[in-house]
């Protein structure tokens, strides 16, 4: 990337970065992720800056690559969600009230 478009990248940053974070967060219902999401698109639209302002409407592009970041991300979520453990335990765990009182009765007894 030459300096010229290095140059039109930070003012398409400078301008739309806080318009592209409302997308963002309208997306993901958070605004630290909706940051994350940002940057992510951001640095995918910096390596392939050249193909996205020929596009001529790189904001439009760059929100693409969100809605496109943000699925992938979903998609990875929902299949780490399906991961089966072992059985469920009786008991969740340990009981503290139960420990307490057996305790309790030990320095009675």
């Amino acid at each position: 990337m030459d300096r010229a478009d290095a140059e039109d990248f930070r003012q398409f940053m400078a301008t739309r970065s806080t318009a592209l974070l409302r997308t963002a967060f309208l997306l993901t219902g958070d605004r630290g992720h909706a940051e994350d999401l940002v940057q992510s698109a951001l640095i995918r639209a910096y390596r392939h800056w050249g193909k996205v302002r020929r596009s001529g409407v790189p904001e439009a592009y760059v929100r693409r690559i969100l809605v496109n970041e943000r699925n992938s991300r979903w998609r990875r979520d929902r299949y780490r969600a399906r991961e089966v453990v072992g059985d469920v335990p009786e008991r969740p765990g340990r009981d503290e009230a139960q420990a307490l009182a057996d305790r309790d009765e030990m320095w009675r007894g």
